[in-house]
């Protein structure tokens, strides 16, 4: 097919073909009931959770001629 009648029949089956899939994937009945989660009460700040203030006084040790850690 020298004038490219193909190309256009090809496309245009393609196009119907996408469009299809389109509809059957927004209008299908699916059979999800969702439901509303509750979230549980955040933890207290106690125990593993506490306040750690262990690293506050440490002291920084330079580092010359070096362009990040280690």
């Amino acid at each position: 097919m020298a004038d490219g009648t193909g190309k256009i029949r090809w496309s245009g089956g393609a196009a119907i073909l996408v469009a299809l899939v389109l509809f059957y994937l927004l209008f299908w009945p699916v059979a999800i009931a969702p439901i509303p989660w509750q979230a549980p009460e955040a933890p207290t700040l106690e125990g593993p959770y506490a306040l750690n203030d262990s690293l506050a006084g440490m002291q920084l040790i330079p580092t010359p001629n070096t362009d990040g850690p280690e």
